[in-house]
């Protein structure tokens, strides 16, 4: 963008200045440009510093560039390192719950076989007792027949014995 200057240049065309009056009037015709002078100088320093800092920014981004490609690089690889260990955990999860069935279903199979193991043992103990019941009447059977045997032998015996004083008396 061109400079625009004015058709008269009041500081490097101006007379000699005479008068405080004319010092005054001419600085008061100098001062807009002035604080143009000073507004373009600090445009140019902010300018100015805004190019050094494209620079460095470029510089940094040349620097960095490699950086975060690898980090890129390092993304995608942790990505697929997070993806696996989802898929992990979800097989993981997975056998859990299998295994919780599998012990749910051990458990059901184990009450059911103790219910039975039960069953039958009460069944095989009532069978022993019915056993030992029939055996202990017919012991006690075989003891009545055997006291009554006993009896009848005893009574036979006293028999014999009374016959057999009766003999020795008769013959005596």
């Amino acid at each position: 963008m061109p400079i625009r200057r004015a058709k008269k240049d009041p500081i490097t065309e101006a007379p000699e200045l005479t008068t405080v009056r004319e010092a005054q009037a001419a600085y008061a015709q100098a001062e807009p440009f002035i604080r143009q002078f000073i507004a373009l100088g600090q445009l140019l320093a902010f300018a100015q510093k805004a190019v050094d800092q494209t620079e460095e920014a470029k510089k940094q981004h040349a620097t960095l560039g490699p950086e975060v490609d690898r980090l890129k690089e390092t993304s995608v690889d942790l990505r697929d390192e997070l993806d696996g260990l989802r898929d992990e955990r979800q097989r993981v999860v997975q056998d859990i719950t299998d295994l919780k069935n599998d012990l749910a279903q051990r458990q059901r199979n184990f009450v059911s076989d103790v219910k039975a193991l039960e069953a039958t043992h009460a069944a095989a103990l009532k069978d022993a007792r019915d056993r030992h019941e029939e055996a202990l009447a017919e012991l006690h059977q075989q003891q009545v027949n055997v006291e009554g045997a006993i009896s009848d032998a005893k009574a036979e015996l006293e028999e014999l014995k009374d016959e057999q004083r009766r003999l020795v008396a008769r013959f005596a």
